[in-house]
């Protein structure tokens, strides 16, 4: 037997593993819920048809075709871009709304609460220019 997809057999083994540890963690502490058995079902069900179409190798042959399919990277980069403005304006929002909340209540656990949003814009802007400057360069 040859894997024709290595990254897509890895990707099943560990779909495979954890719906199995997940399975006997939950046959251990005696709980039962409908959702988690639901959700550990469709775990299992993914991690056995990604090693299923690893192995096979037509099956890996339409997955490298829609890959590189043009269309599909296009709109893939629109949706990351969408993604990432819409999560910059949100971020936004958050900290504005946070900064007049401990403007009004003065209360500290506001600010704390605040510091990872702030590290996330500190980081997004020093990046923007880095990433400005580097493809200004290359350009």
């Amino acid at each position: 037997m040859r894997i024709y997809n290595k990254r897509k057999f890895f990707i099943g083994i560990g779909e495979f593993i954890l719906s199995i540890v997940a399975f006997v963690t939950m046959f251990i502490t005696r709980t039962i819920d409908i959702k988690f058995i639901v959700v550990n079902v469709i775990v299992f069900t993914l991690g056995i048809v990604n090693i299923s179409r690893s192995l096979s190798k037509s099956d890996t042959a339409e997955d490298i075709i829609e890959e590189n399919d043009e269309r599909n990277r296009l709109i893939s980069l629109r949706i990351n871009n969408m993604r990432y403005k819409i999560l910059i304006v949100v971020i936004y929002i958050s900290v504005v709304a946070g900064m007049l909340a401990y403007g009004v209540t003065r209360n500290i656990n506001i600010v704390i609460a605040l510091l990872p949003l702030l590290l996330l814009l500190c980081i997004w802007f020093i990046s923007s220019f880095i990433l400005a400057f580097y493809y200004e360069k290359k350009c």
